[in-house]
C-alpha cells in the first residue's frame, strides 16, 4: 500500500524469511557458524536459542538454504506434536516418503532407518529441525528424542538434528541428561543492541529499494527501545508508522508516529 509513497519497490518490514532481507548481526553469524560447522563435520546436533522475534526461525532457513545436497532431504517440523510417534511419522514421512496411516510405530521406524541407511550408501546424512522445540517439556518425551541418535553407522548417526526453542527449553534440557551430551553446538541469539537495531532497519530499506534515510535518529531509538531489540517486534513498528507516515503524508517518520504506534499496540493488548 505504502511502498510506491516511500520510493519502494516492496514493503521493507514483511513477515517474511527471504535471505536478502537477512541482516547479519554478530550473534546470529555466530549461531549460523556453528551450526552449520556442527552439521558438515557430523559433530552432534545442534540446539539454536533465542527469545521469541529475535529471528530463530530465519537463521534456521539460511541454514538449510547453505547446507550442499549431502544433507538432503531435510525435514522441517515446526511445533512438534505431543505425542511422539506422531512426531515420528512426520519426519518420516518427509524423508523417507508417505507411509500407510495405519502403520504401527515400529514399521515407521524401520522405515525412516531405512531411508538413512540408503542416504548413508549415497554419502548422504539428511537433516530434521525441530522449530518451536520447547513445546517438548516433559523428560519422557525429550528422552524418546534419543531414538533419532539410534540410527548409526561406525558410530555416527545416520540423521542430523537442529532444535530451535525459547530459552525455557533449556531448563526441560536439564532434566534429561543422556540427551543434553548429544548437542555438540549449542547457541543463543541475542537480540539487537541499539547500533544493530539502527543497521537493520537501513538494511531492509535498502533491500527494498529506498535511497534516502526514512526514519530520524530519535525514531530509530524509539524504535530500540519499545522493541527491546526483537526483530519481529521491530518490523511491526515501522511497518505500521510508515503506514501512518503514508496516510499523514509526512516525509520522513519521527518519534511521533513511534509513540503513536506503541500507544495503539498497547491499547490493543
Amino acid at each position: 500500500m505504502y511502498d510506491a509513497y516511500w520510493g519502494l519497490n516492496r514493503r521493507p518490514f514483511d513477515a517474511t524469511d527471504e535471505s536478502e532481507f537477512y541482516y547479519p548481526a554478530q550473534s546470529h553469524q555466530i549461531a549460523l557458524l556453528k551450526l552449520r560447522y556442527a552439521i558438515e563435520q557430523r559433530a552432534g546436533a545442534g540446539l539454536l536459542v533465542g527469545e521469541a522475534g529475535v529471528g530463530k526461525t530465519l537463521l534456521a532457513r539460511l541454514l538449510q538454504n547453505q547446507l550442499s545436497d549431502d544433507h538432503q532431504p531435510i525435514a522441517h517440523v515446526a511445533f512438534p506434536p505431543p505425542d511422539f510417534g506422531d512426531l515420528i511419522r512426520g519426519v518420516t514421512d518427509q524423508i523417507a516418503g508417505r507411509g500407510d496411516a495405519d502403520e504401527t510405530l515400529d514399521r515407521t521406524s524401520a522405515r525412516l532407518e531405512a531411508a538413512l541407511r540408503e542416504a548413508a550408501d549415497e554419502e548422504r546424512r539428511p537433516l530434521l529441525v525441530i522449530d518451536e522445540a520447547q513445546v517438548i517439556e516433559r523428560p519422557a518425551d525429550l528422552d524418546r528424542l534419543r531414538m533419532l541418535f539410534s540410527f548409526q553407522r561406525c558410530g555416527a548417526p545416520l540423521l542430523g538434528l537442529v532444535l530451535v526453542a525459547q530459552p525455557r527449553f533449556l531448563s526441560s534440557l536439564q532434566l534429561a541428561p543422556q540427551l543434553e551430551p548429544h548437542f555438540t553446538a549449542k547457541c543463543v541469539v541475542q537480540p539487537f543492541g541499539l547500533d544493530e537495531t539502527i543497521s537493520y532497519v537501513q538494511h531492509r530499506l535498502a533491500a527494498a529499494g529506498s535511497d534516502r534515510p526514512i526514519f530520524t535518529d530519535r525514531a530509530l531509538e524509539l524504535i530500540h527501545r519499545h522493541a527491546d531489540g526483537a526483530a519481529r517486534r521491530i518490523n511491526r513498528l515501522c511497518d505500521l508508522s510508515m503506514l501512518i507516515g503514508y496516510a499523514d503524508e509526512l516525509s520522513a517518520i519521527d518519534a511521533d508516529q513511534i509513540l503513536a504506534v506503541v500507544n495503539e499496540l498497547s491499547f490493543a493488548a
